[in-house]
């Protein structure tokens, strides 16, 4: 997942267009809702993971949860409130 700043002009797709099949998209959204981190443990190991809720400039919504590696790198970055541009592909 790649996160981008600055002024460039680009097509974004609608949260509510996103779907499972999608190899390539772009997403901008503000994060609504940063819950904290989490850990788990139980017979198959632990880990650590984290939600966010993002809204978009068409009203809609999606949860995102990061989990292990993922969820140390963008705990610190994600903060409420905020706008990021997000893609994957």
């Amino acid at each position: 997942y790649n996160m981008r700043g600055g002024g460039q002009h680009r097509n974004y797709h609608p949260i509510s267009s996103l779907n499972p099949y999608q190899n390539k998209w772009v997403i901008k959204a503000r994060v609504t809702t940063k819950g904290s981190m989490r850990t788990w443990s139980n017979h198959k190991g632990e880990g650590k993971l984290f939600s966010i809720e993002l809204l978009d400039e068409q009203g809609g919504q999606i949860r995102a949860t990061m989990f292990q590696e993922a969820a140390e790198k963008f705990f610190p970055i994600f903060q409420e409130g905020k706008v990021y541009t997000i893609s994957r592909g």
